[in-house]
């Protein structure tokens, strides 16, 4: 990232640490809860939320809802008030294929 002239501490974090889950069982520090830094915790859910309703080579996308299903059955994987919070915004949306 610095070779990319990305120097802020908090993009720095939250690409760091944006692998580490609410139970303590990521990486790379394998730390839990609100000891993850707060834009690690909202990467982690974007991320995971692109991959379900993207397609990919091999990988059909997900419906929205599908995908929040998916990721309300990841137990300790997220945040659950952002995980909520996301499923509250994207629940009244029309679900519309990517372009």
């Amino acid at each position: 990232m610095q070779g990319h002239g990305i120097v802020a501490p908090e993009a720095v974090r939250a690409v760091r640490d944006h692998h580490e889950r609410w139970d303590g069982r990521g990486y790379p520090a394998r730390v839990a809860g609100a000891a993850i830094p707060i834009e690690a915790r909202y990467v982690a859910i974007a991320d995971t939320y692109s991959a379900l309703t993207v397609a990919r080579r091999g990988l059909p996308r997900l419906s929205r809802g599908d995908a929040l299903r998916e990721m309300a059955g990841s137990t300790g994987q997220f945040d659950p008030s952002l995980l909520r919070n996301l499923v509250l915004l994207l629940s009244g949306m029309e679900d519309k294929p990517a372009a």
